[in-house]
Parts: structure tokens; sequence; C-alpha cells
């Protein structure tokens, strides 16, 4: 995420409330029904504030950030509302609920009479406390508490057992499914299930309904009741139970984007053993898939031959059920320029496994090396396994499709098409769609499809643990070799229920496969990819999201290819950028050729500063819903601002138009100039018009015999160290992504101190302390103070560093800040990932900006304005000593301060 853009995780609606987090304080022991010892700021409804803010559940239940499960509200009394879904049986308490997934839901105490229903809507005003880890609303003293109407109950949220014990649930009406007792009842009653994925504890408190008589190896078709924490523990408070019939759990094993560690040292080979862990550790029917994007890039392609080897020898290894195409099964045509995909076919013969794809066709006839889908056998069960993909398959494999006659058909109607199929005729138990489509539309296929039971997407999004939706389980497994999405379905008498699952993470703690191993370490060796290149003072790392992100790899790769071009500003797709490692502080070859694994040459082309201006604006989209507001790449010698949206909202997709306006277009420190001409160094996928560039290869000057890996080690070689001012995107700043621009503001100095006024955009709620000073080159300097009254924002900074970093001119200010329009909806986009918006003060310097008020002086009169202290016409060295104070005080420039020093010398 922009550093730019999340600091602190403080909603914006506790901002426009005006509450002020406070942390809980640590009750004394007690047992599990001490109504007294939980934190509290109030114990009577008189210490409680009649205009106490209103917050929503969410904002109760979501901690401020990751290092603490303490609500933002504890010792705070505050109203709240929500639908009451479940009623303890002993009148303690009750659970109230607004909407439904994570942090929807909280405990409310009553310590011992309850006086609502399931069903009845409530609004509550009281203090929020922290009962040994659980968070609550202690309604047990006198509290105002209003029943305002009845409506239904949210459905439960259906989750793994193994993944259900999460803060986000807290207080959630949850179900989990098809799980079996691994602990019948103890002496205090309670017990645990697991459904294949974790256990998870069954609470003795029951909260409606009497339970069933748990008994070890008894199946559950469903546990539905509101997440607790007691004890340490999460569990289930039950209120309804159903027993099932014994039936056969499918685990379907998937990963998807390994292609970028095809040549890896040791990530690949611990990848290969979790895989081969989990399926030895599931037990029952399992089928391992490949969601595509497997056998290119990687550090090797160019250099072995053919260029496929690598990965497909890591697959045969894995021996996945089936494998889908995406476009990096398609790189190696695309760059030979071949129309009948052979390479592919190549690798497809050289696979011990099944590729398929249902939907890319030319005159009906399936693409080389594919199959519309197959048909595993695992025990008792048959798995049939089908691909889809969707049309940006052929844009981001450079058009080779459509070139050669090949079309992409409806992914919806051939999944359904497929799977009925399947189904009805070829009589298989479970259907596994793999759509590296998106994670919304993957969402959007398992509720517009029929007989398919699970989905595994990718390509875009970021990835997500298995989840129900539509009658499916749908994963995006983690991308680069870095884990592994178990999906757990339940088949009984003929029908399929989706359970959930978990994601398992690869860990260094993992053994390499020894197979792997014995491969790849000769290969390396062969090419030298260990050898070191250069040292790094700041990580390079390919883990940050450079569709969201200016990162140091980033503006590594950028500056090396402008130094090896010579170029005015050098540009690199964030899709050329691959893998999900951090190198430092030695970097190899492998790092480099792993991280620019495509083997595209370095070019260049001279261009207005009108056409570079209209190939930055290209790029500004809302690449990921999942991670909202993005650029598309990565850039050096330029730097500029970027404001995502209109003056109403943000968009909801990336389809949305009308969006985005490059700001402040600055080149090698001076403002673009749309008539002049610049030399730009890319790379020749881009720069064939790929990606949506506005490039072509006739507006080449240069075509180099190096790929980008080449120049940029060579750069690497040439430099030694990078040190953290060349790539540090706090120090370069060069893609700066704002909300907000205020036009005009007043900067005055004294005593030693610049402060920057502005009257805020009315839309501001609050302001934080992150602001900082910019110029248009490298340069950041953070704010020494931030105040905002309400209209009028100030903000100080030290006359030191902001005379070194800016002279006159416009100075740009930058500062996170709440937004009554923007921050929510950023929020709601990114899934919470953003909490602020960003305001952009650009404050207008002139020469005498950094003089205080009521002085005035200038070359010509310094000298004399010290001379007056004796009126002698000459400077003493008391007159000299009293201006070199003033200088350390801020009241006098540096050029004011040479000016008497001459006039001294001069004397």
């Amino acid at each position: 995420m922009r550093r730019t853009l999340v600091v602190l995780l403080v909603t914006a609606s506790a901002m426009l409330a005006g509450a002020t987090p406070a942390l809980a304080v640590t009750a004394p022991d007690a047992d599990e029904s001490g109504a007294d010892v939980a934190t509290t700021a109030s114990d009577s409804l008189a210490n409680q504030s009649s205009d106490a803010p209103q917050v929503s559940i969410r904002e109760i239940q979501e901690p401020p950030n990751e290092s603490t499960d303490v609500s933002p509200y504890a010792g705070e009394t505050v109203t709240t509302s929500g639908v009451v879904t479940a009623v303890r049986d002993d009148g303690d308490g009750y659970y109230i609920q607004n909407g439904t997934g994570a942090y929807s839901g909280v405990y409310v105490y009553t310590g011992g009479s309850v006086s609502v229903s399931v069903g009845d809507r409530v609004e509550i005003t009281a203090p929020i406390t922290e009962y040994y880890g659980l968070t609550e609303v202690q309604a047990s003293g006198a509290v105002s508490a209003t029943v305002t109407g009845t409506t239904a109950v949210p459905e439960p949220v259906t989750l793994a057992t193994g993944n259900a014990s999460r803060e986000a649930y807290e207080g959630v009406l949850v179900e989990v499914t098809d799980a079996t007792t691994t602990s019948p009842p103890d002496s205090d009653g309670e017990w645990s299930v697991d459904d294949g994925s974790g256990t998870l504890a069954i609470d003795d408190v029951q909260t409606g309904t009497d339970t069933v008589p748990a008994r070890a190896d008894e199946q559950f078709e469903s546990i539905v009741g509101p997440l607790s924490y007691t004890f340490g523990a999460y569990k289930i408070q039950p209120k309804a139970v159903e027993s099932a019939a014994t039936g056969t759990t499918v685990t379907v094993l998937a990963y998807t984007d390994i292609g970028s560690e095809a040549a890896g040292d040791g990530t690949m080979g611990r990848f290969i053993s979790l895989v081969n862990d989990r399926r030895a550790a599931v037990g029952g029917p399992v089928a391992v898939v490949g969601n595509g994007d497997e056998i290119s890039p990687h550090a090797l392609r160019g250099r072995v031959s053919p260029g496929w080897e690598p990965p497909i020898r890591a697959l045969n290894i894995i021996d996945p059920a089936a494998e889908a195409v995406q476009n990096h099964e398609l790189d190696y045509d695309e760059s030979a320029e071949t129309g009948d995909f052979s390479i592919f076919e190549a690798a497809s013969n050289g696979s011990a496994f099944p590729w398929v794809n249902a939907n890319v066709r030319s005159a009906s006839q399936e693409l080389p090396g594919t199959e519309n889908h197959t048909v595993v056998q695992r025990g008792d069960q048959r798995i049939g396994i089908v691909s889809v993909a969707d049309g940006a398959i052929d844009s981001k494999a450079g058009n080779v499709l459509s070139r050669n006659g090949y079309a992409v058909e409806n992914y919806t109607a051939a999944a359904q098409r497929e799977a009925s199929y399947l189904k009805t005729e070829a009589n298989v138990d479970v259907v596994v769609a793999l759509a590296p489509i998106g994670n919304e539309l993957a969402r959007d296929l398992a509720n517009d499809t029929q007989y398919v039971d699970a989905i595994v997407t990718g390509d875009r999004d970021g990835s997500f643990e298995p989840e129900v939706v539509g009658g499916a389980v749908v994963t995006h497994p983690p991308g680069g070799a870095q884990g592994v999405a178990e999906l757990k379905l339940t088949v009984r008498n003929g029908s399929v229920t989706p359970v959930g699952g978990q994601t398992y993470d690869v860990t260094d703690d993992l053994s390499r496969n020894s197979t792997w191993a014995q491969y790849i370490d000769g290969v390396r060796a062969e090419y030298g990819l260990d050898a070191v290149i250069a040292q790094t003072e700041i990580p390079l790392s390919t883990a940050v999201d450079p569709y969201t992100d200016e990162t140091a790899m980033g503006n590594a790769i950028a500056e090396g290819v402008r130094n090896y071009t010579d170029a005015d500003v050098a540009l690199t797709n964030s899709g050329g950028i691959r893998g999900s490692a951090t190198y430092g502080p030695n970097i190899t070859a492998s790092h480099i050729r792993s991280t620019l694994s495509f083997g595209n040459q370095v070019v260049t082309m001279n261009v207005t500063g009108q056409e570079l201006y209209a190939i930055l604006e290209s790029q500004m989209f809302v690449y990921q819903n999942d991670g909202g507001p993005s650029i598309g790449l990565q850039s050096s010698g330029t730097t500029f601002e970027w404001v995502p949206h209109n003056e109403t909202d943000i968009p909801d997709t990336a389809l949305d138009e009308g969006f985005g306006r490059l700001e402040d277009v600055h080149v090698d420190g001076e403002p673009l100039d749309r008539d002049a001409t610049y030399t730009l160094a890319t790379n020749s996928y881009i720069g064939t018009g790929a990606s949506d560039y506005p490039m072509s290869e006739s507006m080449w000057t240069h075509e180099y015999n190096a790929t980008m890996a080449q120049a940029v080690i060579e750069w690497l070689d040439e430099t030694g160290t990078v040190e953290r001012e060349m790539v540090d995107p706090v120090v370069q700043g060069n893609m700066r992504m704002v909300d907000r621009i205020v036009d005009t503001s007043d900067v005055t100095t004294a005593d030693g101190t610049v402060t920057v006024t502005a009257q805020a955009p009315s839309a501001t709620v609050d302001v934080t302390d992150e602001f900082y000073l910019r110029n248009a080159s490298a340069g950041r300097v953070n704010a020494t103070g931030v105040s905002y009254d309400g209209s009028t924002l100030t903000v100080t900074f030290d006359r030191s560093d902001w005379e070194a970093t800016v002279d006159s001119g416009t100075a740009q200010v930058y500062g996170e800040y709440y937004d009554s329009e923007y921050t929510a909806q950023l929020r709601d986009v990114t899934g919470g990932a953003k909490e602020y918006s960003v305001l952009n003060v650009e404050a207008t310097v002139d020469s005498n900006a950094t003089v205080p008020p009521g002085a005035v002086y200038s070359p010509g009169t310094a000298a004399a304005e010290f001379d007056d202290n004796d009126r002698d016409g000459r400077i003493s060295i008391t007159e000299l000593s009293d201006a070199a104070n003033a200088y350390a005080a801020g009241d006098l420039s540096i050029a004011d301060l040479a000016t008497v020093a001459d006039a001294f010398a001069a004397s």
C-alpha cells in the first residue's frame, strides 16, 4: 500500500464522532461469569454523555492496528445499534449484529437479565469494555437500551473450522458444516469439531436451543451460533445443531502463478514439499490443480533451451491432476511469433498431466496442447476439472490469439456447458473450475453457474482463503509459489456441500524437495545466477505490489535502465516486475533475472512532452477492485501527481471512465514542457503498445542488444552500492497519489520555523500529523507540527530543512487527512486497507518567503542593516557575530549571511 496513504488505522467515522480511541485496562482475575472485572469508563448512565458518539458495530470491533485486538472504543461510552441474533439461556447477555461478514457482530453483557428477543432491532448507549479479550457492550448497569422494531436475522457466515478462530468474526453469527467431533463434551460441557481444516471449540453455554449431545466421531451437517471468546479461545455458542449422515470429504489443493520461481534456489523446492505434505496430511480423496501462469517468466528463460524446461520439470514433480492455460503459457509462442502454438504444444507434450481450456477456440478447434476438461478418479470419487479464461488473456499475451484466428468465448457459458456435461453425462461427483479471471468475477461465476462445486481464481487480485459463494467454494491461492489453498467439499448421496477451507504458506522450516534441488542447483551454477553484483542499503522487494505503490525495486529497475541508456525518463510496466521476494543486502544476478524474467529488450524513443504526458496518463486506473486506485508503471527521471477520481467519488470498477487526471508533471526537476522532446527508455513489450501504452515500434530510435535484466545488472555492477537516496520511495516520491488539491496558501517564517496556512477543503473532517514537504525532484521534509481548527490547516516546518528543499516557486505539501466523501469510499473499495485520503497543498513561495516579517534583507542591503548598529559604514566582528546568530536563529538566509561576511572581509 502507498506510504502516503496508510499510517494509522483509525476509522473516519471515529474522527467524525469526535471519539478518541483509548486503551483497555487489565482487569483483575475472576471466573468466567464475573461481571465486574471488565474494563469500563463508566459504571452508570449518569456518567454517560447524552451526546455519546454514534458508531457502528464494525467501528467498535475492528482493532486500530494489527498489533492489538482491543477495541479502539474500549473505555468509551457510545451509541450503537443492531439486530439481536442470539440470546444466552443463562440470561447473561445477547448478541447483536449489523449486516454480515467480518466485524459485524458484538456481545451485549447484561449480567443476568435479558429483555430482548431474537429479531429485535435495538439501540444501546453503553460503555465498551474488554473482558479477558472479549469485546463487550457493557449493559449490566443503568444504560439506555431501546427496541426500535423487528427485522430478519442476518444469514450466518459459513466458515471452515480451521479458519473460524479470528477476531474479525467475534460476535458474528457463523456456521460450520460437515464437521466431525474430535473430542466429546468435557467436564464443563465443551467439545470440539473439525471439518478437515482444523479444530474449533463448541461452548457449553447454549444460546436458544438444545444442542445435540456430542460424542467422538459424530458428524454434524451444520452448527450455527455466534462466535465468542472465553478462556483464551474462540468458540461457537450453538443456537442450532444438525446431525448428518456420514459423507465423503473431497479436498482440492490449488496453486497459481508459480512460473517466476521456476529457477528459484529455495522457494520452489519448499513449495513442492508443502504440496506433498498437505497431500499426505489430508487423507481421503484429494486433487491437486494449478491455475495457470506457470511456465513463464523465470530467470532462466532465454538461457536454457527449451525455455519451458525448468517450470515443466517442477510441475511434473508436483504431479497435478490438471493445469489451466493462462497468458504466460503463451509467452514463448508470442515472443517467437509462431502462429501454430507449437512451443506451448511441445511444453504440453512434455507434461505428465493435462492442460485444460474450454473457451479459446479457432473454428471450433481447441487450442493446441489442451483439452476441454479432464476427469480423475480419487478413491470412490470422480472429479471433473475444467478451465476458462477471460478476454484479457489475448491482450496480455500480445494479441497472439487474435492475430492467429483464435477467439475467447464467453467464460460463463463455457463453464456451464462443461460442468453440465461432466455432471449429467460423465457422472463425476465434483466439478472444479479453474478460472483465472479475478476475484469478483470468480464470485460472480459461482453465482451464475450450476454444477460447479469449486472455483480457483487468480491473475489480477490478491489471494483470499476459501469461502462459500453461491453453492461453490471459491479461492484465490497465494501466488509465486508462496503457498497453497485447500478447499473442502462433502459428497453425500450424490449431492455436494461446499465447506470452505484455508491456505497454507511456504515456510523456511520446510525442506527443499530433493529431486528439484538436484536438478536446479546444477543449472543455476552453470549460468552463474548466484554471483553477487551489488549491495543495497534498502531492501529491494517484489512482494510490495507495484500496481498500488511506488517501490524501491521499481525505482531501481527504472533508474538502472535510465542510466544504461542515458535517457531523460525511464518507464517499466508494473506487470513486468515478477515474484514475491525481498532482496538485500546482497543482490545477485538471479534476483534481477527472477524479477525481470520476460526477456524483453531495452528500447528508446524520442517523445514530445505531450506524448509523455499521455503515456503516463494511460496507466492511471483502478486496476484491482480489491486494491483500489492503482498505477501500471514504475518510473525514473519524472515526478507527477495523480488524482484518481473526479470531484464526486471514486470509481467502482476499472471500466468506469472519466476518472483520474495527471498534475504537476516534472522531468529532471523541471516542469514538463509539452512542446519539448525527451528521450524515453522502456522495454520492447510496452514499447509496441501492449498493456494500453500509447506507443508503437515506429517510435523507436534504438533497440539495444540487451534485456531489461541485463541493463539493470550492468548498472548495479557499475554502481556497486544502491544507496537509499537512489531508490527509496519515501525519498523519491516519483508517483504521488492525492485526493484533493488546495491551490493557494500563505508561507511565513519566524524564529527558525516556516509556517504554511491554507483553507482546508469543506469536506475535511480531521487531519493526521503525517504531513510533509516535497520538491519537484527527490526530497522530503517531515512537518514539525500540524493543526486544524475546523477550517484552517496550519503546518510548520524546520526553517533550515525547508530552505534546503525549496527556494521559491511552488512548494508541494502533502498530508493524510479524513475526507467525508473519499475516505469511506477508499476504505470500502480497498477492503479497509487504506484508511486515509491525501491532501496536496500547493504553497506559493516568493523570493522573500524565508525572511521574518518586517525585515527585508537582500544582497545589497544586508550589510547595511547590520551596520546600523553603529553606522560607521563598516562591519565589525561583533556585527558579523550578530549576523551569524541571526542565521542560527533562522532569521537570516545563508545568502544574506554571505553578504555580511563579504562586507566584513572588505572592512
